[in-house]
């Protein structure tokens, strides 16, 4: 018997009815009622994505990123259309990594915390020392600093801590590095929560728009410029609000990029240390989001970690974690990599949120990131089967909406047409299917390098109309989308696109072949019957 098998016998899980609320609010207490008027988004029993606080309104770009999600996650169901069926739980608004069993190592290392016979002791704060000292192998490894230089002295435990999630690891530097008031810069498009987060904590958020002349990088003459501009502007507007003068604080390079997944690398060393010497002679942070590292394409060309260079060490704020490329999202758990005093205050936040890190989390990260020649040797073994999927997938959606002659190998475009048949065996939704989706593309140079997102530009279906209204927005868009096929993706407004007048979609393709498949058989359909007038 194998030893997951032996697991669901032991736990024999429970499957009794899950039962959902249906109170009565008349039979509430009176100290329930009163802090429902006060918080009047407690009825709309929703997770709502963040709260905005009516003496600090958001960021005009906040808001539509906080109602994007909002319509996608809850408004759009009374878009739909109770006649057609959702057959996949997956939707393509998902970012949940491709289903692939999770790095041997992690649930090593996990069975082996069950295992173990000191559960009854409280765990460190953001992770034993030892614990951390594997984390610091690893670093010197992928070429951190091993020994004492000019600008830094050798990465060592104080530099690295373990973290739930590299979610919970942002919001927890920004609680050290910035202050109310305090701007982040952050390229366009971008990771919408992060934007949310930031903003709850009165930490304000400048975007500097990614340019398709550039290749989707940012320009570091114009994040020089937007950092001066918005230094000067804190500066006029003076003390008065918070009794200091607020600033820019940090920049968060997302390296490989969500959701447009390009990859700067040693290949692109110029554009990062313009980058690195702009933040560090201007007093600006670098958070170097690096979550999406390990699921580059090309191993021989991962994304280059800023922090990595001596110079720039004691500026920059790593981001690790094993939720995408490990497959272990359901764990949340990563780690940072900092200076010596961002390590104290971060040590400090958790221990005041939580007490300390959960030792299962530190174990699996443990089990990822660690500088023996057998991690790296199960590494190979694990990302050299794992992503040829990513890039068949990728392959699969590229025919969905270009057609199968897009494929020249042979061997994939035959697994391809396999797949389509599996799905259905309709021969006029298989020629459908195989010939693409006129007016629908992938939009220009956002191919991805990395990760599992592809921008999806439905930029022709503006102006049309469904129903007879006509879709003069993404929203409109969307809602149409849902009404004929249940059909769910993030919009341009979600992620910061920053040309406004396209209208894209960032599309999950690590979702089962199945969904991928059903979702642009249900884009199909809507394209079929949009008119012109």
């Amino acid at each position: 018997m194998s030893l997951k098998n032996i697991a669901k016998k032991i736990l024999k899980r429970n499957t009794s009815p899950i039962t959902h609320g249906s109170e009565d609010p008349s039979k509430y207490s009176k100290a329930l009622k009163d802090l429902m008027e006060y918080y009047p988004e407690l009825k709309d029993e929703k997770i709502a994505m963040t709260k905005e606080d009516p003496n600090n309104p958001f960021d005009p770009m906040i808001r539509k990123i906080v109602y994007g999600y909002d319509l996608v996650n809850f408004e759009i169901e009374k878009y739909g259309d109770d006649k057609v069926s959702e057959p996949y739980h997956e939707a393509l608004s998902s970012g949940d990594a491709i289903k692939y069993r999770p790095f041997p190592p992690c649930v090593k290392n996990m069975i082996l915390t069950s295992l173990s016979d000191n559960l009854n002791v409280y765990p460190s704060t953001v992770g034993s020392s030892r614990a951390r000292q594997d984390l610091v192998d690893y670093l010197k490894r992928e070429g951190f600093p091993k020994k004492k230089n000019e600008y830094c002295d050798a990465i060592n435990v104080h530099n690295v801590a373990f973290c739930g999630s590299t979610t919970q690891a942002f919001y927890m530097i920004l609680k050290v590095i910035a202050r109310p008031g305090d701007v982040i810069i952050i390229p366009a498009p971008t990771y919408g929560i992060f934007a949310g987060i930031a903003e709850k904590q009165m930490v304000h958020l400048e975007s500097i728009p990614l340019r398709i002349e550039n290749d989707y990088f940012i320009d570091p003459k114009e994040l020089s410029k937007k950092i001066d501009e918005v230094n000067n502007r804190l500066k006029e507007k003076g003390d008065k609000q918070y009794g200091y003068i607020p600033k820019v604080v940090a920049y968060l390079n997302i390296n490989p990029h969500n959701p447009i997944g390009n990859v700067m690398t040693e290949d692109n060393m110029d554009l990062i240390t313009e980058i690195a010497d702009i933040c560090l002679d201007k007093s600006v942070f670098i958070i170097d989001d690096l979550i999406y590292r390990d699921l580059t394409y090309n191993h021989k060309k991962l994304a280059f970690p800023i922090a990595s260079i001596p110079k720039y060490f004691n500026n920059t704020i790593s981001l690790f974690g094993v939720s995408k490329s490990y497959g272990l999202a359901s764990l949340r758990a990563g780690f940072i990599v900092c200076p010596t005093p961002i390590f104290w205050g971060f040590a400090t936040g958790v221990f005041d949120l939580m007490d300390s890190m959960c030792v299962t989390q530190v174990d699996a990260v443990r089990g990822a990131f660690n500088g023996t020649d057998k991690r790296y040797q199960e590494y190979d073994k694990y990302f050299d089967k794992l992503l040829p999927k990513y890039l068949y997938q990728l392959d699969l959606v590229n025919v969905l909406i270009n057609g199968i002659d897009v494929i020249k190998d042979e061997k994939t475009k035959k697994n391809i047409i396999r797949d389509i048949n599996h799905y259905t065996n309709d021969t006029s939704i298989t020629e459908r299917l195989l010939k693409g989706i006129e007016g629908v593309k992938i939009a220009e140079k956002t191919y991805p390098q990395s990760g599992f997102f592809v921008m999806v530009d439905f930029t022709d279906l503006k102006g049309k109309y469904y129903k007879g209204n006509q879709i003069n927005t993404e929203y409109d868009l969307l809602k149409a989308m849902f009404n004929v096929g249940k059909v769910r993706y993030l919009m341009g407004e979600n992620i910061m696109w920053p040309n406004t007048e396209e209208f894209v979609a960032r599309v999950n393709f690590a979702i089962s072949k199945d969904a991928l498949i059903h979702n642009f058989y249900q884009i199909s359909r809507l394209v079929e019957v949009l008119k012109d007038e």
